[in-house]
């Protein structure tokens, strides 16, 4: 679609029952209209030379009602989660409230009472910023399809 997010607020009220029935209908059939899977991708320049395809990033941009749709699949999916406790305490990434710092400092506490408790600490931590670029298109493909 290309409706502006100005127009679908303004009109959100009118608008709301249908589009609920639309998403309960796609969460009843599994199904998600088809129109609605398509984006616009281009490519965002990070840094470095302009003629270096490792130098920029794709953007997606989805239509008005999918990231609606989205907002409300992420909605539910956050209420069912919370309320039947299956996100860890120790989760800090995509979670209101929570962040790097959250989990830095999660993280400290944690090592400072294993040491009071005069037990061993070990930690790893991984870069995986790169890791998809590391597998075949194809291969991430089929395993989406599947």
């Amino acid at each position: 679609d290309e409706y502006s997010s100005k127009i679908v607020k303004y009109c959100a009220q009118e608008i709301s029952h249908p589009l609920a029935a639309i998403v309960n209908k796609s969460f009843a059939q599994g199904h998600f209209p088809t129109k609605l899977k398509v984006s616009k991708v281009y490519a965002k320049h990070k840094k470095g030379l302009k003629s270096e395809l490792q130098n920029y990033r794709p953007i997606s941009l989805i239509s008005t009602f999918s990231k609606v749709i989205e907002k409300l699949v992420l909605n539910s999916l956050m209420v069912y989660l919370k309320h039947h406790n299956l996100i860890a305490d120790n989760q800090h990434g995509f979670q209101k409230g929570k962040s790097t710092i959250s989990a830095i400092i999660s993280l400290v506490e944690s090592i400072i009472d294993s040491i009071d408790e005069e037990k061993y600490v070990t930690a790893l931590f991984i870069d995986y910023s790169k890791a998809f670029d590391c597998l075949g298109h194809d291969l991430i493909s089929e395993k989406l399809k599947t």
